[in-house]
């Protein structure tokens, strides 16, 4: 049979207009094809013969349902490249119309970059032939990606973040050699405004030739920045459990190592002052006077372990502040320990306001930071010491888990031009003990000791350094209020006499409450000294009007010191009671009046100390009588 040539606007039984397409007219009853026109057959590329009769199925991917006479689709690819869309439409009874629409690749592409659009994708494909990158889609890109992706596979390496760029090539290597079957990594992408976007690539090779040469390649491209923005935030706060965890393990060390040794300290400093006290000879005052400074050093070493301890604490802010003069007098005191070749540079902003720190620990910063930068330097460079305000955005502590809340805060920068700091380093340069110089070159106390004092009085550090780069660091200190500050109280008098008082002494260490026994006794107090809480709450009982003041300790067998202070005053509500303790978590110099006592005192203390808390519990104490005792001339330590 002869293919006939039909018209583009044939119409079949129903009056259902065919499309103008390459059309053709098939018999139901043996699917035979009895006419078609010129334009399908060079769609398809073929002479007449193979479509008349029933072979021109043979060319579908599927056959067309021909019994149903309804529209029906079907694809299949022509020689172009195409896909051909096939739609069957009713003619006359027993035949049907059979319209073939033609769909170029691009409106192909299109779809399925639309289709890809939806799920946050960036298809494209690789024709190592012609040496150019396709996207299948119009003015297709990545959700959230700013900018156009480049037509080449060497202009899409250089808009990869350089730290990634081997990693890319490493990979996309091993996927063409055919080591791999595919490939994927993450990388960050330079977008239009010259930022950096993280993305996911994937791809494989999709055409090879007969060598096994990679022809084709093609790959989709993810946008992962929210992805990575969680992960790095996650880690951010998986981090500061890390630190917080390890502050807190490493507070409750030194913290136990402070309580031990301060017991240790009271007794060589006690001791050693009671010497004093009942020695005549002069050789032997100067021995014992040195027994004194050397417990009393001890006891400063002490007490910089416990501000790392309670570095940080909810609540440890001090109402104490202080202008910023002690930072440059603390200068001056340091510049003749420093090398003469070392350039020390120092710059204050006017006007700065008071900040809430006691002068005593602001000097003690300034000292530990400026020797801190003196061993990172060595002979020769420079120290940069800066005082200003600043506002803070918010941003993460280097030395606490905390985040630093934007603010008004005044800044002690001390900067140097030394080796600067690895991130292994950093991340333990507020250790206790933790030092870089070599075996005995230091106690390796002096960063945490900043950070103790910082915490403690509300601030925070930053911190800035590279290898190679030098050392930053700045401390965020809290300005003081602009409200006048009531005058501290007068020092108690260091002379007093207990004669005819009685004193309730509470100490498990035996050699404590030895010395507080003799001392007192020298005061003129009587005095009875228990080691067991419970027997001493038990012997209170019985006479609670006898006694005229209670020393306890805080960390005992049985009861503690604030546990026996609230038995005691449930029994004697006016009874005074002086808590002294080596190191406590539970009781402090700012808590200890809410909690019942009269006063605190931090071991080892001295008899000076004593005296002066006892002072101000007992007033009778400071009466006439302590007035004859000085006159006397009775040695005292002060």
């Amino acid at each position: 049979m002869v293919a006939k040539r039909s018209s583009p606007n044939t119409s079949d039984n129903s009056g259902i207009s065919v499309l103008p397409a390459p059309l053709a007219r098939v018999r139901l009853a043996d699917g035979c094809l009895l006419e078609s026109n010129e334009e399908l057959l060079a769609l398809a590329g073929t002479d007449v013969d193979a479509w008349l009769g029933p072979g021109w199925v043979n060319l579908l991917s599927a056959s067309v349902d021909a019994t149903a006479a309804t529209t029906s689709v079907t694809r299949f690819d022509t020689a172009a490249g195409d896909t051909v869309e096939v739609r069957v439409r009713a003619a006359a009874p027993g035949e049907v119309w059979v319209a073939f629409l033609p769909q170029p690749a691009s409106k192909r592409a299109d779809d399925l970059g639309r289709l890809v659009a939806m799920l946050s994708e960036v298809l494209w494909e690789w024709d190592l032939r012609k040496g150019s990158v396709s996207y299948f889609g119009e003015g297709v890109r990545a959700p959230g990606f700013e900018g156009s992706f480049p037509a080449t596979p060497e202009a899409w390496m250089d808009i990869i973040h350089e730290d990634e760029r081997a990693l890319a090539v490493q990979a996309l290597g091993d996927c063409l050699s055919g080591r791999r079957d595919r490939y994927r990594f993450e990388h960050r992408l330079l977008q239009g405004d010259g930022r950096y976007r993280w993305m996911l690539s994937r791809g494989l090779v999709v055409e090879r030739d007969e060598a096994g040469h990679p022809l084709r390649v093609m790959g989709l491209v993810t946008d992962i920045e929210r992805r990575r923005q969680r992960e790095e935030e996650r880690l951010r706060l998986e981090g500061q459990l890390r630190q917080m965890q390890k502050l807190d393990a490493l507070g409750q060390f030194t913290g136990g190592i402070a309580h031990d040794f301060n017991n240790i300290l009271a007794s060589v400093l006690g001791y050693a002052e009671l010497g004093l006290l009942e020695s005549g000879s002069q050789p032997l005052r100067d021995y014992l006077g040195q027994v004194v400074r050397s417990a009393e050093r001890g006891r400063d070493l002490i007490s910089k372990l416990l501000l790392f301890s309670r570095g940080g604490a909810a609540g440890a802010v001090r109402q104490a502040s202080s202008s910023l003069l002690p930072v440059a007098e603390t200068l001056r005191m340091l510049r003749p320990m420093l090398p003469s070749t070392l350039t020390v540079e120092f710059e204050q902003q006017p006007s700065l306001p008071d900040v809430q720190i006691d002068p005593g620990s602001l000097q003690q910063l300034v000292l530990n930071l400026t020797i801190n930068a003196r061993d990172a330097v060595g002979e020769n460079g420079w120290i940069r010491i800066a005082l200003r305000s600043g506002y803070e955005a918010a941003t993460a502590c280097a030395s606490c888990p905390g985040q630093i809340e934007a603010g008004e805060w005044v800044a002690l920068e001390v900067s140097d031009d030394g080796a600067g700091m690895t991130t292994d380093v950093r991340a333990r340069i507020f250790d206790p003990f933790f030092s870089t110089k070599e075996s005995g070159a230091g106690s390796g106390l002096g960063l945490s000791v900043v950070h103790g004092i910082v915490h403690e009085h509300g601030g925070h550090v930053l911190i800035d350094s590279e290898p190679g780069g030098g050392t930053r660091f700045t401390l965020l200190l809290r300005p003081a209020p602009a409200v006048p500050v009531a005058p501290e109280e007068s020092a108690s008098p260091t002379v007093i006499s207990g004669t005819g008082m009685t004193v309730l002494v509470v100490d498990d260490e035996p050699a404590i409450g030895a010395w507080l026994r003799r001392l007192l006794q020298f005061e003129g107090f009587e005095v009875e000294v228990y080691q067991d809480s419970e027997a001493a709450l038990n012997h209170f009982e019985e006479h609670p009007e006898r006694w005229d003041l209670v020393i306890t300790d805080q960390s005992m067998p049985g009861l503690s010191g604030v546990e026996l202070a609230d038995e005691l005053l449930a029994l004697r509500p006016d009874m005074p009671i002086l808590i002294c303790t080596g190191f406590s978590e539970f009781v402090n110099a700012d808590n200890a009046c809410d909690l019942g006592f009269s006063g605190f005192l931090q071991k080892p203390v001295s008899a000076r100390e004593l005296r002066a808390a006892i002072g101000r519990c007992l007033p009778a104490v400071q009466g006439p009588a302590a007035q004859g005792q000085a006159a006397q001339g009775r040695g005292r330590v002060t």
